[in-house]
Order: structure tokens, then C-alpha cells, then sequence
């Protein structure tokens, strides 16, 4: 997400996560803590994590 590859490379590296485990809530706590490398680029993190979970048809809040 650093390097903004907020395509398949960030959906294959969320989707892979959920499945071993992790909870939608705690996708959105690592997009998050991103925000140390810049603001702007964890709010587009967090926009195409949103669009992740929409695609997949699920509404997290």
C-alpha cells in the first residue's frame, strides 16, 4: 500500500489475510496504522479496501 498497488496485488494481499483469519476490522486497523507513510496514501488504501468489501458484498462499517 506504500507503493499505492492498491489493485490485484492489495485485494490478493486482503483476501488472503481474511481467509487465514484475520477480521474485516482488522484490515482496516493495518490501513490505518499506514498513515504513518502518508495520509493520503492510506485514505486510498482505505477507499479500495471499502471497494473490496462492495465487490464482495459485504458492508463493514
Amino acid at each position: 500500500m506504500v507503493f499505492q498497488t492498491l489493485e490485484e496485488s492489495f485485494r490478493v494481499h486482503v483476501t488472503r489475510a481474511l481467509k487465514a483469519g484475520a477480521t474485516p476490522e482488522e484490515a482496516r486497523a493495518v490501513v490505518r496504522f499506514s498513515a504513518q507513510f502518508g495520509l493520503t496514501k492510506a485514505w486510498r488504501g482505505m477507499r479500495a479496501l471499502n471497494d473490496l468489501f462492495t465487490e464482495a458484498g459485504t458492508v463493514f462499517a
